[in-house]
């Protein structure tokens, strides 16, 4: 559509970019505007629900009033959080309470917007998680608190703003915060490194799978990571980000060797700085005696004194030599066939199945790329509960899709797994994955509902849904597997402690399993009576055997760093995705006890300069199975059950977690659930609903094993976590001691050998431990009010600027105004205005702008200006209401110009103006990877407007825009290129000849052309309303063709040579360089204006892309054009881009 931007005439140009800048300096984001303050499945959530605000002692927290239960409950966490933070800050004084926002919208993520101009300072939270991927960084769907202490750091980190933009945030209402620019590495490597420092082991630092997956990579590298792995960018650390993993690591190493007092007064140094982007590692060396890199270079060089280099054991044998960066997996155990969902770096997501020789019986995408499509999203980290039918013939799954406002949901997929088809789909699976019944009529999964999450049995055929438990509020559970008896289902049950299994009996009692903490994970069932499953051990995820009469636990193998989505295959061996340097690979190994070697039966994964090594800890009193020399082959079980039956498959690999809703207090118990036992039963009782306040029995207790919280006194339980083999109990935390260069940081996980679970530490109640946090002390609680904080400015900047009139330098002129800009708490409503004057112009100008979200997902925006310019008055109107469908975003409104040309001593006073309605829509569906960019794709754009009486003449203006593009692979060797085919067409019925213009725009900043831009024909005044209607043609940047019609057709091959290597800081002032790769890129393009000429061009660029300070990507280019019109030839072009 047209660009709505005012032309000036060049005279003038130096002097708004003056202001621009003086802009950006005081407010880092440009003037006073209005935008939708969430986004808009966050927003329509606000809009829906009735709303109160709770107010504490340290905390404004707006909530819905159906989720007052998880409210009070993340509040009393979050508010532990934060005082722990505030006791950690350099200067104690007394900030701000902290704005917390909990939605009841699905969208499975938590953030924190800094105070940035018209936006203040807070942070959205969900009321629970949905995908498995968060159970894998020790994150438990409905554990929200958990992820409200990480939010937590990022928002005490940034409230240490003091000094002079202390003191101009108070003066305007905010404007920015310095610790914004210590770069996403310290910001997110600070607040993960936090998330398990909080009372209890949760989170990525106690995650085998988050230090597995480093641990692959430090050792593929032999530690020898430069600063570019601090990079979110950096794809060797897919999915994840360097500035997440690298990033918490490097920030522990910095806690644990020099304390984790010099991180805040790091902190403390940066919110007091006067230009805060610069010099941030001049101010890492004033606090640490060196700079970023050389902090960096040390901890690198520890990691490489300190490696332990890790293989496979011989047992363990590669089947598939490379599986992507991240997958999951399912298996059925009768035919040996696999099933992945995977992704790599030059091949797009794909399900695959395997034959048990390793030939691919197929293989398909998952994003559907038509309007209409089924579904939206596809990716591996979005999958769970990938599990065969018994007789091998389906594939059911869980994949995590989008809603009509873009919040999450959940589709069962039923998937032939001889062709790959998708032949049914249910809606609402509002949860994690689980497996199919023996049976086949029924799929057991994990439904997530407000704050609490059980375990439902949904009926294919009549989709009624039946809960198998009765949790009440923040119990977390696991995808689920179900026996080959159709009854029992085991599941993982978060603790305090970390992940152990559940057992559901076909009555509906539940006994624990374990009850160690030790990540007891993704269980699958071998037959009647064993269980293979995943259990930490020396800091370790490894593949295990559980006996359920016995609950004897014995390990089955020894991978280097990371076993996940394990699953039997015949009857002898067992598959598994294998982390392996950057990738993953899919291994076998055999259902063999692991017997030690003499060095592994007394060795324990510990922390030396912040990195897991193998150092000495107590042997076992007693030997258990697996340390015993020649331990004996699995125990075998005798069942009842056929032999075919005990090969049948069992459940599928679980996927990542959603974020789960908190249920109301006194939420009623399920009729058909199993009620708790009485105390004098020797049989395990049932998990009952919890109320939500921390429990005061034993059984809620820290489990035998687990860590004890910060401060906490040992538990007086008995510790007997092994039979026979008892282990002794882990060590107190080493974090209370003082850290040293020689002293290491605790392990994240007990280092006991695998022995037999006793059962006298099992045989208590099935419950969730008590919530940690303190009593909240409750100031006000009330309805909210849409006019809260409406009529105080969030952004309050007036300006004054002085200087030499540039065409007359004895001459001087002054310029000044007034931004402010406000809005409600819940962003209902918001407004801007911009007050501004020249002395050189006769009158001011002024705009204005009002948008409203109680229409949600609708957002309205109008806006009016009167300017004056250069001999011109600008009135200017406009009035938008937009939102997306799924991903499509949707936008229709009025658009209304008119523009006054003062009379001069060569022209007259001239009027021009354009009115009309104006709607688009835009599509897009693709599949795309790391090195390739997108690999296949479409999108679509449709945009129209019809404008009566335009530019004062008697006729109706129209104006219509078609677009059109495909994305596919390139060369089928490569996987790091990409053929990009483009169709426009733009028309304009009605229009004055010669109102489109096609080329002449040029992406960028160009420093360098052979040739000076010209015009086919100048545009008359009459035809500049204040909006420009044009189309890019690439190769003709250098000449504008006037035209009414135009239909452009492109075509573009990309390269890319991927680099990804950076340093910590430019020139020791500068922010980050990060280097991401060389581009090089084949086009022709052509063009057919007004059906009667035709310009042509073929050419080819190279590109180099750069970030400044993880945020800022840069472009650097060179192109070269043949144009095939006499006259034309070469054009040569050197520029940037941003």
């Amino acid at each position: 559509m047209a660009c709505r931007m005012a032309c000036m005439p060049a005279s003038r140009w130096w002097l708004r970019w003056a202001v621009l800048a003086t802009c950006f300096l005081l407010t880092n984001g440009g003037c006073a505007f209005v935008t939708p303050r969430f986004p808009q499945n966050i927003q329509a959530s606000f809009a829906r629900d009735e709303m109160r605000k709770l107010t504490t002692e340290s905390l404004e927290l707006y909530y819905p009033a159906q989720l007052r239960g998880a409210a009070l409950r993340m509040a009393s966490r979050l508010e532990g959080c934060v005082a722990r933070l505030q006791e950690q800050t350099w200067r104690k004084k007394k900030r701000d309470r902290v704005l917390v926002y909990l939605t009841s919208s699905n969208f499975n993520n938590a953030y924190v917007v800094p105070d940035y101009a018209s936006t203040p300072q807070q942070m959205v939270m969900p009321s629970h998680l949905t995908l498995e991927l968060f159970h894998l960084f020790n994150l438990g769907e409905v554990d929200v608190g958990d992820v409200a202490c990480h939010e937590a750091v990022h928002y005490v980190q940034l409230q240490q703003t003091d000094g002079v933009w202390g003191f101009l945030n108070l003066v305007t209402g905010g404007l920015f915060q310095p610790n914004s620019y210590t770069e996403s590495w310290f910001l997110e490597g600070l607040a993960t490194y936090y998330e398990g420092q909080f009372e209890k082991d949760a989170g990525r630092p106690h995650s085998p799978i988050w230090r597995g997956w480093y641990d692959s990579v430090v050792q593929a590298t032999g530690g020898r990571l430069n600063p570019g792995y601090l990079s979110p960018e950096q794809r060797a650390l897919d999915p994840f980000g360097g500035n997440y993993i690298t990033g918490m690591h490097f920030v522990e190493y910095l806690a644990n060797r020099y304390g984790e007092s010099k991180l805040w007064k790091l902190v403390d140094e940066q919110g007091g700085s006067l230009v805060p982007p610069l010099a941030v590692t001049l101010r890492f060396k004033r606090v640490y005696g060196r700079d970023i890199g050389s902090l960096f270079a040390e901890y690198t060089q520890s990691l490489r004194e300190n490696l332990q280099v890790r293989e496979r054991p011989s047992a363990q044998r590669t089947w598939v030599p490379d599986a992507g960066y991240f997958s999951r997996l399912a298996s059925h155990a009768a035919s040996r066939v696999t099933a992945t969902v995977g992704v790599g770096r030059e091949r797009y997501t794909r399900l695959t199945v395997l034959e048990p020789d390793g030939r691919v019986r197929f293989e398909r995408p998952l994003v559907e790329l038509l309007p209409g499509r089924r579904w939206v999203l596809g990716s591996p980290t979005l999958v769970s509960g990938m599990s065969f039918s018994r007789d091998g013939a389906w594939l059911y799954l869980v994949m995590a899709d989008l809603n009509t406002e873009g919040g999450y949901t959940a589709k069962l997929w039923k998937v032939d797994a001889r062709t790959g088809d998708v032949v049914r789909l249910w809606d609402d699976v509002m949860g994690m994955g689980g497996s199919i019944t023996p049976d086949g009529t029924a799929y057991v999964y994990v439904r997530v509902d407000g704050d609490s999450a059980n375990v439902v049995r949904l009926d294919l055929e009549t989709d009624t849904r039946k809960a198998l438990t009765d949790f009440g509020a923040s119990t977390s559970v696991g995808p689920p597997a179900v026996a080959p008896d159709g009854e029992r289902v085991v599941f993982p049950l978060s603790g305090d402690a970390g992940w152990d299994l559940v057992l559901r009996e076909a009555d509906g009692r539940l006994r624990w399993l374990t009850r160690d903490g030790r990540f007891n994970y993704s269980p699958r069932w071998m037959d009647d009576e064993r269980l293979v499953f995943l259990r930490e051990h020396e800091g370790r995820l490894q593949a295990h055997v559980l006996t359920v009469a016995t609950r004897e636990v014995v390990r089955i193998t020894d991978a280097p760093h990371l076993v996940m989505d394990v699953h039997p295959v015949g009857t002898e061996e067992v598959v598994f995705l294998n982390r392996d340097g950057l990738n993953f690979t899919i291994d076998r190994a055999p259902l063999v006890p692991i017997a030690p070697t003499e060095a592994d039966a007394g060795t324990a994964r510990v922390e030396v300069a912040g990195h897991a090594v193998l150092a000495q800890a107590p042997h076992p009193s007693a030997p258990s199975p697996e340390t015993e020399p020649g331990a004996p082959r699995l125990p075998e079980v005798r069942t009842e059950t056929p032999a075919s039956e005990s090969e049948q498959t069992p459940t599928a690999a679980p996927s990542e977690s959603e974020f789960a809703a908190f249920p109301m207090p006194g939420a009623p118990v399920q009729p058909d659930a199993a009620q708790p036992p009485s105390p004098s039963e020797t049989a395990p009782g049932h998990g009952a609903p919890l109320s939500g306040q921390p429990s005061t029995s034993d059984e809620a207790s820290p489990p035998p094993g687990a860590a004890p919280d910060h401060g906490a006194p040992p538990s007086e339980e008995s510790p007997a976590n092994t039979a026979e083999g008892a282990v002794p109990p882990p060590l107190a935390p080493q974090s209370e001691q003082p850290a040293t260069e020689d002293t290491a940081p605790p392990s994240p996980s007990p280092a006991a050998e695998d022995a037999p679970t006793a059962l006298t530490a099992l045989d208590g109640p099935v419950e969730a431990p008590p919530d940690p946090g303190m009593e909240l002390q409750i100031l006000s609680d009330e309805p909210y009010s849409p006019l809260e904080r409406l009529f105080i400015p969030e952004l309050r900047v007036p300006y004054l600027l002085a200087g030499a009139d540039p065409d007359n330098t004895d001459d001087t002129y002054t310029m000044g105004g007034l931004a402010l800009a406000g809005q409600d708490r819940l962003g209902f409503h918001a407004y801007s205005l911009l007050l501004s004057f020249d002395t050189r112009e006769d009158a001011p100008s002024l705009s204005l702008a009002y948008g409203n979200a109680q229409l949600a997902p609708w957002y309205i925006q109008v806006s009016g200006a009167y300017i004056r310019q250069n001999q011109r008055t600008d009135l200017q109107a406009t009035a938008f209401a937009s939102r997306s469908f799924w991903t499509t975003p949707v936008t229709f409104g009025v658009l209304a110009l008119r523009r006054e040309y003062d009379a001069t001593d060569r022209f007259p006073r001239m009027l021009t103006r354009i009115v009309g309605p104006e709607v688009s829509v835009s599509y897009f569906a693709g599949d795309a990877t790391s090195y390739g960019s997108t690999q296949r794709g479409l999108g679509m754009t449709a945009v129209a407007g019809v404008y009566p009486g335009a530019f004062l003449r008697d006729s109706t203006m129209g104006d219509v825009r078609l677009g059109l593009d495909a994305f596919t692979g390139g060369l089928p060797f490569t996987g790091r290129d990409n053929l990009r085919l483009t169709a426009v067409g733009r028309f304009l019925p009605g229009a004055p000849s010669g109102l489109l213009q096609v080329g002449g725009l040029r992406a960028g900043q160009i420093w360098y052309t052979n040739r000076e831009s010209q015009q086919t024909a100048p545009l008359p005044l009459q035809l500049q309303p204040g909006i420009a209607f044009s189309e890019y043609l690439r190769g003709y940047e250098d000449l504008e063709i006037r035209a009414r019609d135009a239909l452009i057709g492109s075509a573009t091959y990309q390269y890319r040579v991927p680099i990804d290597y950076g340093w910590a800081s430019t020139l020791w002032l500068f922010p980050s360089l990060f280097v991401r790769d060389v581009g090089v890129e084949a086009f022709g393009s052509l063009a057919r204006t007004d059906n009667r000429a035709n310009h042509a061009a073929v050419g080819a660029s190279a590109s180099l892309h750069l970030t400044f300070g993880q945020a800022i990507p840069v472009s650097l280019y060179y192109q070269y054009a043949y144009r095939f019109e006499r006259g034309l030839d070469h054009l040569h072009l050197v520029g940037f881009g941003l």
